[in-house]
């Protein structure tokens, strides 16, 4: 699984991350998630009806499926909510920085405790031993025997299982570069690979696997949706930073003038040269970019002003770094409002590197 940063980066005039009153907020967590609204009552005595600890029909146990998901998507967003506002007070760093800290280092840790507790329930349901789960997902069961392997010993218990299956680091990274994909951790080709671990002839494991079906399928739905969460979160902070969801194509262009407008840049003060950054606008043109491509939400109305008070509309990247005039309206030129938008996508960039 890929490697990632544990703690966010620190600046000057920022708090560290470890530093910030996290028992504080997860109490308002709490509260928010303690409290329960009156129309809520019916929801709830149906959940306390589907837990009671009795067989339950296929029905049911779709019902308690969706019960343990909606739970773990009321808590990541209401962790959102008390981490952006409580960043937004004590943190002076950049506010789209803050954005995707929380993503990064609140929710996504969060998502991955939270889901190892739901695959735990999943268990009630399922009937499928712990046994079984550890000889199909634990890397060190049986114990490794040939040098070069991983060395480990086989897990204990369910917690250890599952947190060698799902680290907390599971679903960190995700906006990296745009890593939108994440290996699902039960799937048959995970259980094909560890063949070869049994040099003596190994148990056939498809037939493991097919019987530990029950808790395999709610197991990987909730893995794919808890991941599907934590990737719309960040794209809600793809929409604060770029005004839109970037599509595969335009995030590697974007990438690329990114990394090209890092090399440029001054890196003490920050300041690029007007010649350096027409190159810029230039390779953007080459990529097949469009200006508005390139300018957050207040650069694009500039630009919509600036078009219709020109004859001719602006057609390419290099035609923004020409305007430098600044219209009254606004608080900066087109090009202003290019300079500002490349330096607040290196930020975040470099806040998930």
């Amino acid at each position: 699984m890929k490697r990632v940063r544990t703690k966010p980066p620190t600046r000057s005039g920022a708090i560290h991350w470890r530093d910030l009153p996290h028992s504080q907020w997860e109490v308002e967590i709490s509260q928010m998630l303690g409290f329960r609204q009156a129309q809520d009552a019916y929801r709830d005595a149906r959940s306390l009806w589907i837990r009671e600890p009795r067989e339950l029909t296929p029905m049911e146990q779709h019902e308690y499926l969706v019960q343990l998901l909606g739970e773990i998507l009321v808590e990541l967003r209401v962790c959102r909510d008390v981490y952006r506002k409580g960043l937004d007070a004590v943190n002076r760093d950049s506010k789209l920085n803050r954005h995707r800290y929380t993503v990064e280092y609140a929710v996504a840790p969060r998502a991955a405790r939270l889901l190892r507790g739901a695959l735990k329930d999943c268990l009630y349901i399922s009937k499928v031993s712990f046994d079984t789960l550890r000889l199909l997902f634990d890397p060190f069961y049986p114990p490794p025997t040939a040098r070069g392997e991983m060395q480990g010993k086989p897990a204990r218990d369910l917690n250890q299982l599952l947190a060698r299956i799902i680290p907390d680091t599971a679903f960190q990274g995700l906006a990296s570069k745009h890593e939108s994909t994440r290996g699902q951790p039960f799937h048959i080709s995970r259980v094909k690979s560890r063949v070869t671990r049994w040099p003596g002839g190994s148990p056939d494991l498809m037939k493991v696997y097919s019987s530990a079906k029950s808790w395999i399928e709610p197991a990987s739905f909730l893995w794919a949706s808890v991941l599907f969460e934590v990737k719309r979160q960040h794209r809600e902070v793809d929409l604060e930073i770029y005004g839109r969801w970037l599509d595969a194509q335009e995030q590697r262009a974007l990438n690329e003038i990114v990394e090209l407008y890092m090399r440029h840049r001054d890196p003490r003060t920050g300041r690029i040269s007007q010649a350096d950054l027409l190159k810029i606008a230039e390779h953007a043109d080459h990529l097949g970019m469009k200006p508005h491509e390139l300018l957050g939400k207040e650069g694009r109305k500039c630009l919509s002003d600036v078009n219709r008070r020109n004859e001719k509309s602006i057609a390419t990247v290099s035609e923004i770094v020409r305007q430098r005039y600044r219209l009254p309206i606004h608080t900066r030129s087109l090009q202003g409002f290019l300079r500002k938008f490349l330096s607040d996508a290196l930020r975040d960039q470099r806040s998930i590197a």
